[in-house]
């Protein structure tokens, strides 16, 4: 019996990458896991692999490559095999990783888009070729946002986004000969039971800088109070990704996988400041005032994690994005995105245990 192989790239560093295929090796007991690892990344991917389940590490081959290399960095003889029996590409080496320099983004994410366009076409027995973009690439465009829609007349707010976009743009252009599906995360916060966060996200560092600001500063909300916030939690965000991906009916779609009940910012910053513990945010400032006001010594001692102005900017954007074509393919599955009020405290406890010890300003964590 030949049996599906999966190919998983952006692993292990890429969040998403890591949840995912242990979602795939769960859920799919038949299925071999490929996974695309980078030489300097090949420990973790080892001990990743050691602490399987015995049935599950069976069934998992680490590929030393890159995916942004020629051939994704695999020997001929390996392309070829993996060629020839790859049956599913999770394409999730996409870095979202803000402030990167153009160069380097486009380098990233439009080469390792190639890349796994090529492999697609030259697989013998593909059923699937997954995007895993972010709702990031519709920019400056503001209002509601179609699932499918990608409008060029609105610009970008950053290289990382632009790089998305341009790689979104070369999937889609290949949807009438390839099997391909279109995933859009919105903004990751943590994972929804854990509250564990990945270090490069924006929310890392707004929390971050919430914590170690002192209580009796003032804390400006970088967003109209009334402005829906689009954060999802990761947890959620790959069982809805993993679910869709395996639907015939999501095959040449495009699916925006966000909160369809998204908090105010007004209310995303209360909650937020509860659970740290102090004052609630009511002065509202321009993005790119906001990022100087938070960098001065008096709000951030000792300087700390920079708040990058490229979070700013996207948390300043009046966007709200579609997501009914996403929850028609979720219907009755019991795949529901968590309520932000369900899991704030474990995302503010797992960031200042992460950043700070148990001890912030004197308190205990």
């Amino acid at each position: 019996m030949n049996r599906p192989v999966v190919l998983v790239t952006g692993f292990p560093h890429q969040s998403v990458a890591g949840r995912l295929a242990r979602t795939l090796l769960a859920h799919d007991r038949e299925a071999e896991l490929r996974l695309l690892v980078p030489k300097s990344q090949e420990e973790r991917g080892r001990a990743f692999v050691a602490a399987l389940p015995p049935d599950e590490a069976a069934r998992t081959q680490l590929l030393e490559g890159d995916p942004w290399a020629l051939d994704l960095g695999l020997s001929g003889a390996e392309y070829r095999a993996l060629a020839a029996e790859v049956t599913v590409i999770h394409h999730a080496a996409q870095t979202t990783q803000l402030g990167m320099d153009r160069d380097e983004a486009m380098r990233r994410n439009r080469g390792s888009t190639v890349e796994a366009l090529e492999l697609a076409r030259e697989a013998r027995r593909l059923d699937r070729l997954v995007l895993w973009s972010s709702v990031s690439v519709s920019g400056t465009r503001k209002g509601f946002v179609l699932e499918d829609e990608l409008d060029l007349a609105h610009g970008t707010r950053n290289a990382v986004e632009e790089s998305m976009r341009r790689s979104e743009l070369l999937v889609r252009a290949e949807r009438d000969v390839l099997p391909i599906t279109i995933l859009r995360p919105g903004l990751l916060v943590g994972d929804s039971r854990t509250g564990a966060i990945d270090p490069t996200e924006g929310t890392y560092h707004l929390l971050s800088l919430m914590i170690s600001a002192p209580p009796d500063r003032p804390m400006p909300m970088p967003a109209r109070p009334e402005m829906p916030l689009p954060l999802v939690p990761i947890d959620y965000v790959v069982r809805a990704g993993h679910h869709i991906a395996t639907d015939p009916r999501a095959l040449s779609g495009t699916f925006q996988i966000v909160d369809p009940d998204p908090l105010t910012a007004e209310r995303t910053f209360e909650l937020m400041a509860r659970a740290i513990g102090r004052s609630i945010p009511r002065s509202v400032l321009p993005p790119y005032l906001a990022n100087r006001l938070m960098r001065l010594p008096f709000i951030q001692p000792g300087g700390g994690d920079p708040l990058p102005r490229a979070f700013l900017d996207q948390v300043g954007t009046e966007v709200v994005y579609d997501d009914r074509a996403a929850r028609k393919l979720l219907a009755g599955t019991g795949i529901a995105c968590p309520a932000f009020e369900s899991y704030v405290e474990a995302m503010v406890r797992y960031v200042r245990e992460q950043h700070y010890g148990a001890r912030v300003h004197g308190a205990t964590a």
